[in-house]
């Protein structure tokens, strides 16, 4: 005769639906690339799709995002404004920074 152990785990030891790396839904997925090329943190990626802390690096390693994260970040910084915080206009009414228009600038938009 042998003895079988069977674990059992108490309900305070299981993970909840929302720290399980494998119930992102894809908006998700794709809510998280997009937060994350803008620079949000984990913690605030977190917070904005009410995941638990940590799973949100977790999933990214799991879903293997990092060369997805890297190139949305890539077309962010194309549409980004080419201002480089020099913000003096010279006496054509040009920026000496960015060497747009005082127009220009006011009508920047970041599609």
């Amino acid at each position: 005769m042998s003895i079988v152990f069977k674990p059992k785990i108490g309900d305070h030891l299981r993970k909840s639906p929302d720290q399980r790396v494998d119930t992102f839904s894809k908006e998700e997925i794709a809510e998280v690339i997009q937060l994350r090329a803008r620079g949000t943190s984990y913690t605030e990626c977190g917070r904005i799709l009410s995941r638990a802390k940590g799973s949100i690096g977790s999933m990214i390693h799991y879903y293997d995002l990092q060369d997805e994260i890297a190139t949305a970040k890539a077309l962010l910084n194309v549409h980004t404004s080419p201002c480089i915080g020099v913000c003096k206009l010279d006496k054509y009414g040009v920026c000496k920074g960015c060497n747009r228009t005082m127009s220009e600038i006011s009508n920047w938009v970041v599609s």
